[in-house]
C-alpha cells in the first residue's frame, strides 16, 4: 500500500483520496449520466397493393406483389447489414426474372412498345448496380433509405405508367 501511496504522491503531488466519492469531489467530477440510447429508426411507410396497380395479368400482378413485399422488407428499422445484402441481391435476381417475363408478355400484346419498356428496365438495372457497388464498398446501412426510396418510386411509377399499358392493350374494351 505504501508503494501505491508514494507513486500517487509522486505522480499527482497529493495524497490519494480516502474513497471514490472523495476522489470525485476533489477532481470536481461527477459520474457521467447513463447514456441515452438512440431512438430506433421509425419504420418506413409500407407500400400497399391497390387495385390501380393491377396490369390484368395474374403472373405479372403476382410478381409485382412479391417485389413490393421485398421492398417493404427494406423499410424494417432493425434490418442488419447481412439482411440488407440478402434483400438487395434477392430483389435484383427476382427483378431480372420479372423483367424477362414482362417483356415476353409485352411482346405478345404490344411488340411496338417493348424497346422502350426494355430501356426502362435497363435504367433500373443500372441504378441498382450502382447500389450494389456501394454496398460492396461498405456503405450498406447508409444506403438503405436511398435504395428504399429509389425502389418504391421506381416500381410504383413503372407499374402505373408503363406496365399499365399491358392492361390497356390486352383489355381494349376496358
Amino acid at each position: 500500500m505504501n508503494k501505491i501511496v508514494s507513486t500517487f504522491r509522486r505522480l499527482l503531488g497529493k495524497e490519494p483520496a480516502s474513497s471514490p466519492k472523495e476522489a470525485l469531489r476533489r477532481l470536481d467530477l461527477h459520474p457521467a449520466p447513463a447514456p441515452v440510447p438512440a431512438p430506433a429508426p421509425a419504420p418506413r411507410k409500407v407500400i400497399e397493393w391497390t387495385d390501380d396497380l393491377t396490369v390484368g395479368n395474374p403472373v405479372l400482378d403476382g410478381q409485382h406483389k412479391k417485389l413490393i413485399a421485398m421492398i417493404n422488407t427494406l423499410g424494417q428499422p432493425d434490418l442488419s447489414v447481412e439482411d440488407l445484402g440478402e434483400v438487395i441481391f434477392g430483389l435484383l435476381e427476382y427483378a431480372a426474372v420479372h423483367f424477362r417475363d414482362e417483356e415476353d408478355y409485352f411482346t405478345e400484346v404490344a411488340p411496338e412498345i417493348v424497346p422502350a419498356h426494355f430501356l426502362s428496365h435497363t435504367v433500373f438495372i443500372a441504378g441498382a448496380y450502382r447500389f450494389v457497388q456501394r454496398f460492396q464498398r461498405g456503405e450498406a446501412l447508409a444506403l438503405r433509405d436511398t435504395v428504399y426510396d429509389f425502389l418504391c418510386d421506381w416500381l410504383i411509377r413503372h407499374i402505373r405508367n408503363e406496365d399499365s399499358q399491358y392492361y390497356r392493350r390486352s383489355h381494349p374494351a376496358a
